[in-house]
Order: C-alpha cells, then structure tokens, then sequence
C-alpha cells in the first residue's frame, strides 16, 4: 500500500458504457487466463454439462474468433461463451473472467509486485525525489517519484508512483485490454482492503446502496458511467480507479490518496 496510508479503502469503477463486454476482441490461436477466484466451469456446449472446472490462473487457448451473441450475466459481468482448448479437453467457458494478462499471485499485495512479477521488465525502477523549500528534518517536504516500463506479448505496460507526505499514487497504464479485465486485476489484489471495507460495512449498519455487496459487482451507473463507494476514516482518503482512454486504448488502475 502506499506510504502514510491508514484509511480503509475507497473503492471507485469508472467504466465505459460503450465496453459492454469483459473481454475486448480476441481470435483463434490466442492464449487467456482464468481470474475466477473459485475457477470457471469448461462445458460441453453454452450452458451445457460441465466438463471440469478451470482453476484460478489457468491458461486456455482460443479455438475460435470471439462471437458476441449469445451473451450471459454472471455476477455482475456480462460475457460471451469462448471455445477453448484446455489441457486437451474442448469445450466452452464465460470470457466474463478471462484476460489476455495473467492473473496476479497470491501473495502479491500490489500495483508494483504485480507489474515486476507478471511482465517482463524494459526498463529498471527508474526513482527521483525533491525537496521543497519548506521541508524541515522528518521529510515531510520530500516527495519521491517511480516509474518503470514493461511489456507483455504486444501489451506495453507502465509503472509509476509518487508519494510525499501523508498523501501518494499509484498508477499503472496497459494498452489493448478492456477496462473490465483490469477491474479484475485490481479487485483480486486489493481482496483483502475491499473485504476490510465490506466489514465495516456491515458493523456500521450502512444503507444498502452502499452494502458491502456493492464490492464485489461490477455496476454500470447509467448517469456517470461510473459506480463509486466511498469510505473515509481517520481523516484519510484512498481511492481506486478504473478507467479507459479510448483515443489510444488504455487502460488505467489508480490507487491514490492522502490524509
């Protein structure tokens, strides 16, 4: 987590409206990976018998181009059926948990332990810092900067934060992915902060608009685009944000705050 944070997470989804699906185009030949905590069940047809169940982290390849009807909502995210090949067994599975990039370790606790973990590094850890005039013997007047560049197949991936004092950053853009598989991504690494902030939910008795379920679906706000639960404690703010810049096809996780 960042620097200085004490606050239970905030926890913001900007999503596009015109992104219904959780998977962007993908083609015969393609490789993609399962991000259901639980697995995902490989069937013998759409909504058939199922075959086996996929675990967290499988590798699947693509036996055909991506077909958008018929589609299907399985909590909260909307998908289509993939026909994939699985350690020699055929069938078909919801792309609504699939991900050209590969799901996050259990142990990893970040943007930055993911990025080094999951891609290969272009660049080191470039660092910087600064202090302004202000500053006194503590650092409260220093602010530190990261950045760091990777690549993953045709994906480029880049790495950056900045912190200083009681307040941070970080911010990671992946090109060619939908908003919706970093939505997974970034829920599956930050379970614990979100399943924290669920907690308190519940022992505080909040309404259900902003219920603990709230957390783990993905919601389209028909307003704004954007489904946003916040939580400040302690005088601190942390949010997550996810969103798509669709001129170049980026996406962009962002946890930032500060107290």
């Amino acid at each position: 987590m960042l620097n200085n944070m004490k606050a239970i997470l905030t926890f913001v989804l900007c999503l596009q409206v015109t992104l219904a699906f959780s998977i962007d185009k993908y083609a015969k030949g393609d490789e993609l990976f399962v991000h259901a905590p639980s697995g995902l069940k490989l069937r013998s047809t759409p909504d058939g018998d199922a075959v086996v169940t996929v675990p967290f982290g499988s590798k699947l390849k693509v036996l055909a181009d991506k077909i958008m009807n018929p589609s299907k909502m399985v909590d909260g995210l909307q998908g289509c059926w993939a026909k994939v090949d699985f350690n020699g067994k055929t069938g078909f599975i919801f792309d609504g948990y699939l991900s050209f990039l590969p799901t996050p370790k259990e142990s990893c606790k970040d943007l930055k332990e993911y990025c080094q973990t999951a891609f290969n590094q272009l660049t080191p850890l470039l660092i910087s810092s600064f202090t302004d005039c202000y500053s006194d013997e503590d650092g409260m007047g220093t602010s530190d900067s990261y950045t760091q560049v990777f690549k993953y197949k045709d994906k480029t991936i880049v790495y950056s934060s900045n912190s200083g004092y009681e307040w941070g950053e970080e911010l990671v853009t992946i090109t060619g992915i939908s908003n919706e598989e970093a939505y997974l991504i970034a829920t599956y690494i930050f379970r614990e902060q979100i399943k924290k902030a669920g907690d308190y939910f519940k022992a505080n008795n909040f309404p259900e608009s902003v219920s603990p379920d709230a957390y783990t679906k993905y919601v389209q706000h028909p307003k704004t685009d954007c489904f946003k639960v916040q939580l400040n404690t302690d005088g601190c703010n942390e949010d997550l944000m996810i969103n798509k810049r669709m001129r170049d096809n980026v996406v962009c996780i962002r946890l930032y705050g500060g107290c």
